[in-house]
């Protein structure tokens, strides 16, 4: 049976596939790097509200790669 990845490791390889840094994507959610290091870190869990703007950040970032024609 295949282990399902924990939310840590999903945010992180978000973040990492965006192609935005830690920094980054912590000014873009509103929090401060050390708090989003301890959510990749499995350390602290972060809130509704702050899991759904990681996944906004991460989508326009995305979104921008494809809009360069970097993905085609």
């Amino acid at each position: 049976m295949k282990e399902e990845p924990d939310l840590a490791r999903v945010l992180k390889d978000l973040r990492l596939i965006a192609g935005i840094t830690q920094q980054q994507m912590a000014d873009e959610i509103g929090v401060t790097r050390t708090m989003l290091s301890l959510w990749e870190n499995s350390k602290a869990v972060p809130t509704t509200k702050h899991y759904f703007r990681w996944l906004a950040a991460a989508k326009n970032a995305i979104d921008a790669i494809e809009d360069l024609g970097a993905w085609t």
